[in-house]
């Protein structure tokens, strides 16, 4: 199998697990207790970017120009994070012992993120494409802790046991990764960092950290926003919702990565057929958004009932609203790896920080006025701008603009196709 497909397998099964998983946990813990943990999960995601700070693809990118130079890459990377990890964590530490009556799991969660610094040799995989490896090792560390959770739940323990996996489940995968690195690659001990590299490293990767972590915000925000204004229960319920809402996620991500290498290649051919490609692309992606938006909407009592159970009832109608976010997300897909291969990184920042400010500002205005539902409309507006109305806003994204727009009036191009097609 080719590396793009180890990787969407690898994503449409993680998805599946988690999701059938994350279903087990919320239907035993309540609403409640769901939201508690999903809070704290919330809060460590939005800390974890600023941890890595835009090295993931900096890293695989600078081991595919530089191969001789693989040790000192690799050593400098992992050193980066190490001390952004330790920083971030002591400063998340100190500021949660003065504002949680409870910091001590949110300590631990952090702390935990520190040992996401051997992810570093996973971008070392993708370099050599070799994500089989990196497939087989997520996916044994992926069902050994699904299992756990699930052993927890059948002993009927509280939300603290699940901190504490995700917590090992983080350990053991940067163990398992340091120890693939050690066999594969020359030995772990022969890693080198400079600071020059650290600084090469650093700035090639600033664009790329701000867009990380203004998009985890514009993501994870709303469920951090809803713990402070509302309640620990609400956000059990908002996050039963979005979870309905984001497990077709992985839908856009095993598209694009399918195809998006092949459209590269053919730019360098023909930048016609590139564009159209481009345009075909999109609008697969905007079909489907559309149809599963309508599935959903038309089934979402259902769902979030049958699912859930009926102590989730109110995230119904979070549902039919957060749903309609992922036409937007399914396009934004696409829209990231041309930012990418077009090297418009500071826009692509740009992009992503507008819509984060923007989801900040609506939830400080909706949630006091609409409750969950506000909540919803703050994430829906914030995508799109993030992913449309912004395209517009600077000639070099108005290509991408054009393609977007398109999309959206295909009833119409396939309308005017007939009547030409009737005509001819």
């Amino acid at each position: 199998m080719s590396s793009a497909v180890w990787l969407a397998v690898e994503k449409i099964v993680a998805v599946s697990l988690n999701f059938c998983v994350t279903l087990l946990i919320a239907r035993h813990l309540m609403p409640g207790d769901f939201g508690k943990l999903s809070f704290l999960l919330a809060l460590s995601s939005l800390v974890y970017p600023f941890m890595s700070f835009g090295l993931n693809s900096v890293v695989s990118r600078e081991l595919i120009n530089r191969p001789t130079d693989t040790q000192v890459i690799v050593g400098s990377a992992i050193m980066i994070r190490l001390i952004f990890g330790l920083s971030v964590a002591s400063i998340v530490s100190f500021i949660g012992t003065y504002f949680m009556e409870q910091p001590m799991l949110l300590i631990v969660l952090v702390t935990a993120g520190i040992f996401n610094a051997a992810l570093v040799v996973d971008f070392w995989l993708q370099a050599h494409v070799a994500n089989s490896y990196s497939v087989k090792l997520r996916s044994f560390v992926l069902v050994i802790f699904c299992a756990a959770k699930v052993i927890a739940v059948a002993g009927n323990a509280g939300f603290e046991a699940f901190i504490y996996i995700n917590c090992a489940e983080i350990f053991v995968t940067a163990a398992l990764f340091i120890g693939l690195y050690d066999r594969l690659a020359e030995g772990i001990l022969k890693l080198r960092a400079s600071w020059d590299e650290c600084n090469r490293l650093l700035r090639k990767g600033f664009w790329l950290g701000v867009s990380g972590i203004a998009a985890i915000i514009y993501l994870k925000i709303d469920q951090v926003m809803l713990g402070i204004f509302l309640s620990e229960e609400s956000v059990g319920v908002y996050a039963a919702a979005a979870k309905l809402s984001e497990v077709w996620y992985f839908l856009p991500a095993a598209i694009v990565t399918s195809y998006f290498p092949e459209l590269i290649k053919k730019k360098s051919i023909d930048a016609e057929v590139y564009r159209k490609e481009l345009q075909i692309l999109n609008d697969s992606l905007f079909i489907t958004a559309i149809f599963v938006g309508f599935a959903t909407s038309l089934c979402a009592s259902w769902l979030v009932i049958g699912i859930f159970g009926s102590d989730y009832s109110d995230a119904a109608d979070v549902l039919v609203i957060h749903i309609w976010a992922g036409v937007f997300v399914f396009m934004r897909t696409l829209l990231s790896k041309w930012l990418i291969a077009e090297n418009l990184l500071k826009l692509s920042a740009l992009s992503q920080v507008s819509g984060a400010v923007l989801n900040v500002v609506l939830n400080l205005i909706l949630i006091p006025l609409c409750g969950l539902v506000g909540a919803a409309y703050a994430t829906l507006l914030s995508y799109s701008v993030s992913s449309f109305v912004i395209l517009f806003c600077h000639r070099d994204l108005r290509p991408m603009a054009r393609i977007v727009s398109s999309s959206f009036l295909i009833p119409y191009r396939v309308f005017r196709y007939r009547i030409t097609s009737i005509r001819g």
